[in-house]
């Protein structure tokens, strides 16, 4: 859910990068903890992986390799921020 107000509401390219990259460490250090679970040969062998094992790693590394297609501009350029005007009180 806050990921959904941040990237709603905020029209600076910037805050859009951090939070994508901190995602995508996130991802990382998700991946990283179900190796350490798994063991790194039955989390290298992903032919054997059961449901539980393909939808932690194997959906996390779509994610991953979308944010960092995003970060390296593979989706197009990021659109330019719209200036607000503030309204003017009497």
């Amino acid at each position: 859910m806050l990921g959904v107000f941040i990237l709603n509401t905020t029209t600076e390219a910037r805050v859009v990068h951090a939070y994508v990259i901190a995602l995508a460490i996130a991802d990382v250090g998700h991946v990283a903890a179900c190796f350490y679970v798994m063991g790194l040969d039955a989390g290298l062998d992903w032919r054997n992986w059961n449901p539980m094992a393909m939808g932690n790693i194997g959906a996390t590394v779509v994610l991953f390799v979308c944010r960092m297609s995003y970060m390296l501009g593979l989706f197009g350029a990021d659109r330019k921020a719209v200036a607000v005007k503030a309204k003017k009180t009497r």
